[in-house]
C-alpha cells in the first residue's frame, strides 16, 4: 500500500513516475496496490504479466499497433525488461521506485536511477532475501551481484545511524499479520520494533482454530529426506503430503492458502501432488524467492530436513532471511512442519530454525504429524498373510491409507498379488529372516513375468562393524539374501547411504513411509507406512528422480545448462525460466519467444513456438526432451521425432 500512496502523490503533482522490481510477480504486486489508490489510472505495463490485471492497465507490448512513449505518465516494469527495451534510451521519468530492493543486484538499482531526473525511492527490507548469483566463487560477483543496496550504502550494517540522518525511514507499524505471527517475526528479526496497526481476531483457519502459530512435529513419523538426482536441493515426500493435506483442510474453511519451502525440489514434488488431486490452480506451492511480495491468509511452511540429509544450510545466514519472508507472508495464520528431534539433533543451540520452533511450542499450538494422517487401517487379523477379500475391496476404493508394522505385510502382499509389469523396492537393509518370509511372493512374481527391482545399501554398509560390536553374521545374512534374489532372477541395485524406504507397483500404487520392507522385525520397532494411488505423474517423476532414468524413459541424454556448448544433439534439459521476452512473428504468421532457462549451473535461451508461448510463464520448471543447441544462435531449440517435446512441470 506505501507504493501505492508514493505513487499516487507523486502522479498528483504532475510527476512522470516508473516503478520497476525484480520480477514480473512483484510488479503485479506493486501495479495491484497503486490500483487500490487510484482505481482509474492508466498504468503502462511492459512486459509479461503473471496475473488478468485491470482494464486500466494498458500492454503495449500486447496491442497490434504500438502506442507512443512520449505520454507515458504511469510505467511498471522489471528491471530486466528496462535493461533490453530500447524504449527505454529515450525514456527519463522524474522519479523511479524501485520495489522489492533487497534482491535487486546493485547493477540494476544503479541502471534503474539513472533513468530518474528527479529523485529515486528504494522500498524494500534488507532482512529479507539478497540478490542471487549462481558464481559464487567468483570476488566481483559477490561485490557486485550478491549485495543489496542496502548493505551498499551502509544501511545493514548501522541501521540504526541511518535513521538518525534521515537517509533511512522504517515502517515500524504492520497491517498484514496477526498479532502472534508479528510477534513472532519481531522476536526472531526485528528486536522488537514492530508495532501492529490492527487488532486481527482470531480466524477459524485448521489446524487448530484458536491460534494463529501452529507447528506440526514429524519426529514420530521417522521422515526421510534426499537430495535430487540432478540439483543440490532436497525433498521429503512426507512433508509434502502433510502440506498438500493441511492446505487442503484451510481451502475448505474458505481461506487461501500458500505452501512455502526453501528447497526448489520440495516445492516442485507438491506441485505434482497438487496437480494429481486437480488443487494446482487453488493451492499455490512455491518457494521463498518466488513468494517474496505476495501474502495469504494461511502460509504452510515446510522445513523438510530429516534423516539422509544434513542441515547445514540451515545454520547459515541466508536460512534466517528466507524463514523471515515466509513467516512475514502470512495474514491469519502460519503452520510450519519440521521434524524436531531431527534439527534440535544436528544443529547448534543458537540456531534460527531451532528459535523459532520453541517459540511456536511455547506461544501457539504444536500437532504430531501422525495427526493428519487417516486412521489406521483396520486388518482384522494382522498375523494373517493376506489381506481378507472384502478387506481388500475397501483398501483398493482408497486414496490414501495408513498402515503399522503389525498391518503392513498383509496389504502389500496382496497389492503384489495384482502387479502386472514391476515391483520396485527400496529397503536400505535386508535380512535374511524377512526376506525368507516373503521370498516365494517375490519369486511368483517373477515366475509370472513381473519385473521385481530392489534398491539397497551394501551389504558391507547396512550394520555398523565394530571390535567391540561385530555385526559380521548379519552383513553375511544381507549378502546370502541378495543372492537369493538375484538367483530368483530379481534386479538388485546397490545405493550406498541409502534412506528412501518406499515400494511402488506398476506406477499406480506406491508405499512410502519408514519401515524397512526387506528387514523390519517384529516388534523390534513402531514404524509408519502410507499407501497412496492415483498419483500417476508424482510417482513417475519420484520414480525417474531417485533412478536418475529420465534418459532411459526419453531416449536422450541429461544435461547440465553449464555442461552446454554449441552443436549438441539430444539433449534433455531442465531448468526455471527466470525470463521471457514478448512474441515475435517469423515466416510469416509463425511467433516465437525466447525464455532464459536456468538450472543452478547456467543459463541459456530458449526458443519457444506458437503453443510453447501459451503454456510456459516465468518462474515455471521447463523439461526440454531431444532439444539441441544452435551452433548459429547459441540457444536450446527442439529437435523434431518421437520424443522431442517441451514439458511443464
Amino acid at each position: 500500500m506505501t507504493i501505492g500512496l508514493a505513487t499516487y502523490s507523486l502522479a498528483a503533482q504532475g510527476d512522470h513516475v516508473l516503478v520497476v522490481s525484480n520480477t514480473n510477480v512483484a510488479v503485479d504486486r506493486a501495479i495491484e496496490m497503486i490500483c487500490k489508490v487510484q482505481p482509474n489510472e492508466k498504468i503502462i505495463r511492459l512486459g509479461n504479466p503473471t496475473k488478468e490485471l485491470p482494464p486500466n492497465i494498458i500492454i503495449p507490448d500486447r496491442e497490434e499497433k504500438k502506442q507512443s512513449s512520449d505520454t507515458w505518465r504511469l510505467v511498471a516494469t522489471t528491471f530486466a525488461k528496462s535493461f533490453v527495451d530500447s524504449r527505454f534510451s529515450n525514456l527519463r521519468f522524474d522519479t523511479v521506485i524501485i520495489d522489492e530492493a533487497s534482491m535487486a543486484p546493485i547493477p540494476a538499482v544503479y541502471h534503474s536511477a539513472m533513468l530518474a531526473k528527479k529523485r529515486v525511492l528504494i522500498a524494500g527490507d534488507f532482512e529479507q532475501l539478497p540478490p542471487i548469483a549462481m558464481n559464487n566463487e567468483s570476488a566481483p560477483v559477490r561485490e557486485w551481484m550478491m549485495r543489496d543496496v542496502f548493505e551498499a550504502a551502509g544501511i545493514s550494517q548501522n541501521p540504526k545511524k541511518s535513521l538518525d540522518d534521515g537517509t533511512l525511514i522504517m515502517l515500524r507499524r504492520q497491517y498484514r499479520m496477526h498479532p502472534q505471527i508479528s510477534a513472532l517475526v519481531n522476536h526472531l528479526t526485528y528486536h522488537g520494533l514492530l508495532e501492529d496497526g490492527t487488532k486481527a481476531t482470531m480466524s477459524n483457519i485448521p489446524p487448530a482454530p484458536g491460534s494463529a502459530l501452529v507447528f506440526v512435529d514429524t519426529s514420530d513419523l521417522n521422515t526421510w529426506c534426499k537430495k535430487s538426482s540432478t540439483s543440490s536441493s532436497k525433498y521429503n515426500l512426507y512433508h509434502a503430503f502433510l502440506a498438500v493435506d493441511i492446505a487442503e483442510k484451510i481451502l475448505a474453511s474458505n481461506k487461501t492458502p500458500a505452501i512455502i519451502t526453501p528447497y526448489a525440489d520440495q516445492a516442485h514434488r507438491i506441485r505434482l501432488i497438487l496437480r494429481d488431486k486437480h488443487l494446482d490452480d487453488r493451492i499455490l506451492a512455491s518457494t521463498v524467492h518466488r513468494f517474496q511480495g505476495q501474502e495469504a491468509d494461511a502460509i504452510v511452511y515446510d522445513i523438510s530436513d530429516s534423516d539422509g540429509t544434513t542441515p547445514h544450510w540451515l545454520e547459515s545466514e541466508m536460512s534466517k532471511r528466507l524463514m523471515n519472508v515466509a513467516f512475514s507472508r502470512a495474514k491469519n495464520k502460519l503452520i510450519v512442519i519440521a521434524n524436531r528431534n531431527f534439527l534440535f539433533r544436528k544443529l547448534p543451540a543458537r540456531n534460527a530454525a531451532r528459535e523459532a520452533i520453541t517459540y511456536i511450542e511455547k506461544n501457539g499450538s504444536t500437532i504430531p504429524g501422525a495427526d493428519f494422517l487417516p486412521p489406521d487401517f483396520k486388518v482384522r487379523d494382522p498375523s494373517a498373510k493376506r489381506l481378507r477379500p472384502e478387506e481388500y475391496e475397501i483398501l483398493k476404493e482408497a486414496q490414501v491409507s495408513t498402515f503399522t508394522e503389525q498391518t503392513f505385510y498383509p496389504a502389500f502382499l496382496s497389492d503384489i498379488d495384482y502387479a502386472k509389469r514391476e515391483v520396485i523396492i527400496f529397503s536400505p537393509f535386508v535380512t535374511r529372516r524377512r526376506l525368507g518370509l516373503i521370498a516365494d511372493d517375490l519369486k511368483a512374481l517373477v515366475k509370472r513375468g513381473v519385473k521385481v527391482s530392489v534398491y539397497t545399501r551394501p551389504p558391507q554398509q547396512m550394520f555398523d562393524t565394530t571390535e567391540k560390536a561385530p555385526n559380521d553374521g548379519f552383513a553375511k545374512g544381507a549378502a546370502d539374501a541378495i543372492e537369493y534374489l538375484k538367483g530368483i532372477k530379481a534386479s538388485v541395485q546397490f545405493r550406498p547411504k541409502m534412506h528412501e524406504k518406499l515400494a511402488v507397483i506398476d506406477l499406480r500404487t506406491w508405499w512410502v513411509g519408514s519401515l524397512n520392507i526387506l528387514s523390519h522385525a517384529a516388534g523390534a520397532t513402531h514404524e509408519t507406512m502410507i499407501r497412496l494411488q492415483g498419483l500417476e505423474k508424482t510417482i513417475q517423476h519420484l520414480i525417474d528422480d531417485i533412478l536418475q532414468r529420465g534418459s532411459e524413459r526419453t531416449a536422450v541424454a541429461f544435461t547440465k545448462i553449464g555442461e552446454l556448448r554449441s552443436d549438441l544433439r539430444g539433449l534433455y534439459v531442465e531448468g526455471i525460466v527466470s525470463m521471457m521476452s514478448s512474441p515475435r512473428r517469423v515466416r510469416g504468421d509463425l511467433r516465437i519467444a525466447d525464455a532464459m532457462l536456468t538450472d543452478g549451473t547456467g543459463t541459456i535461451k530458449l526458443a519457444l513456438w506458437e503453443d510453447q508461448i501459451g503454456t510456459v510463464r516465468e518462474g515455471c520448471r521447463v523439461r526440454v526432451l531431444n532439444g539441441y543447441t544452435s551452433a548459429f544462435r547459441g540457444t536450446l531449440q527442439l529437435n523434431s521425432g518421437k520424443y522431442g517435446k517441451i514439458e511443464v512441470l
